[in-house]
């Protein structure tokens, strides 16, 4: 290995994986990233405990006081131990409040409607803390008969203490003294507006913040690096932005619309995979895969090659999967003839290569479908073809079948100096790219690093914070930096490639 070559040294960030967050750091970031949401939500939540005041029937609290005090005390320790025992006694006519004996009379007084479960559900009492006084409340839509019915309580209750009381010498032992009369309240003591808000608000929040939660345990799509970092040590090789035209016939990203973040991240991806190649003497010949169908490795693996052609190296793509080949139909080219066509010898390697007009890379696409597949990929035929495109090539791209479904790519594997496995954010499950890893290593494969496709944009990630613009030679203005490609002669040469004095290259 030549140490001339800059990219013939290895990188840290290529073949360290990044640390893993811990579990809280994940969730942290997790109700970071959707705080709007959960503000909205905390929002919705307090707007319906507002309209939840606005349903239900307003009550109006009516209150009276009782004082009790044991009679008939001649000494200061008589009239303690009267105090300590009315004490005792009040908590007891506090549930004799409740009682029918009361209730009832005070329905019959009243005139009161409702049964007696109903009227005991209105009515609560409360003991003041060391003190002999007894606080009898109601509730009630009507405040007036509130009142009237705290009032009745109040008097009854002083009543039948008087009566089932034990009487000294002929006189009550205690004696029962409405202190304060109810009086019909001026503005509802319940719904209380406030605690609904607040409660809602919370219930808000604690409902959107789970539900985050939950899709950030739950959820096993592989969306970026950090999961990738959980299931397997494999290097996140690129970040590929989502983009509605991707994959649209003859369209190449890195060609169409060289200056978009979607170019610029295949240029990424295409540098990082050039440091993490091995052979820097001779052809490199780069195997694109993927777990499962329809996740974009065609697409991935055409801007590869267009992207190393756009460097000056002589790169050739090659449409391996004999089952479902897509490449000619993305790239707009002929799909009749192609390595089918080179492996059952009714062509030449040189019969079969075809371009588009807006890359210089050549192009053999997969030709007729045969009905012995892996066969084929397994011949004598296909090792010839790889060594003799080796001799004229400098890089070889190798569009090949997805893992899971066919065991084409791991006999494939077997002609490839590295590795590439494209995961799609918007649907690749995490144990499906960890059991596509997995079988690859089985078979001795060079794993250099996952490509996550179709990455969604927000605001906080790179692409969502740089914008790239192309530069008017006419008006000589330029809005952004511009980006200059080094020239074909100074760029890094294949040993099989020549530079011409007028600058170009020729093989």
């Amino acid at each position: 290995m030549s140490t001339s070559d800059p990219a013939a040294l290895p990188h840290p960030s290529l073949t360290e994986p990044k640390p893993r967050k811990p579990l809280d750091a994940r969730y942290a970031a997790t109700l970071l990233k959707h705080w709007r949401s959960i503000l909205a939500l905390t929002l919705v939540g307090a707007i319906a405990g507002v309209g939840m005041t606005f349903m239900i029937t307003p009550q109006y609290t009516s209150t009276s006081r009782l004082f009790f005090v044991v009679q008939n005390g001649k000494t200061a320790t008589d009239l303690n131990a009267g105090s300590t025992y009315a004490e005792r006694q009040v908590a007891s006519f506090a549930r004799l409040t409740k009682e029918p004996l009361v209730i009832d009379a005070v329905r019959r007084q009243t005139g009161f409607q409702g049964s007696t479960a109903q009227l005991q559900h209105k009515v609560s009492t409360k003991v003041e803390p060391d003190t002999v006084m007894l606080t009898i409340s109601v509730s009630d839509p009507d405040p007036q008969q509130a009142a009237l019915l705290a009032n009745s309580l109040a008097n009854e209750l002083a009543s039948t203490v008087r009566d089932i009381t034990p009487k000294s010498e002929g006189a009550d032992t205690i004696k029962a003294t409405v202190t304060t009369q109810a009086s019909p309240a001026s503005s509802p003591s319940s719904p209380n507006r406030l605690q609904y808000v607040l409660m809602g608000a919370m219930i808000g929040a604690l409902l959107s913040s789970l539900l985050w939660l939950g899709r950030e345990t739950f959820n096993s799509r592989l969306r970026n690096g950090e999961d990738l970092a959980r299931i397997t040590d494999k290097v996140l090789i690129g970040e590929i932005p989502f983009a509605r035209d991707m994959g649209e016939r003859d369209t190449l990203a890195v060609a169409a619309d060289s200056e978009t973040p979607m170019a610029e991240a295949m240029r990424t991806m295409v540098a990082k995979m050039r440091f993490s190649l091995r052979k820097r003497d001779s052809a490199n010949v780069v195997m694109v895969t993927s777990s499962i169908p329809a996740e974009g490795k065609s697409t991935l693996s055409s801007n590869i090659a267009a992207a190393l052609s756009e460097g000056g190296w002589n790169t050739l793509l090659v449409d391996c999967d004999l089952r479902r080949p897509s490449v000619a139909e993305y790239l707009g080219l002929n799909a009749y003839s192609g390595l089918t066509s080179v492996l059952i010898g009714d062509a030449e390697i040189e019969d079969v290569i075809q371009h588009t007009p807006d890359s210089d890379m050549d192009i053999i696409p997969s030709g007729p479908i045969p009905p012995n597949v892996t066969e084929l990929i397994s011949s004598d035929e296909m090792a010839a073809f790889i060594e003799k495109a080796k001799e004229k090539y400098g890089y070889i791209i190798l569009d090949t079948p997805p893992v899971l479904p066919v065991a084409d790519s791991l006999t494939l594997s077997e002609y490839a100096d590295a590795v590439v496995v494209v995961s799609n954010a918007q649907g690749t499950r995490t144990h499906q790219l960890r059991k596509a890893i997995e079988a690859l290593e089985a078979v001795k494969a060079n794993v250099i690093g996952v490509a996550i496709n179709k990455v969604k944009v927000t605001k906080d990630t790179y692409y969502g914070q740089y914008t790239y613009h192309r530069y008017d030679q006419e008006t000589s203005t330029e809005t952004a930096p511009r980006r200059f490609a080094a020239p074909p002669s100074r760029a890094w040469q294949p040993p099989h490639t020549r530079v011409s004095s007028d600058g170009t290259v020729a093989l």
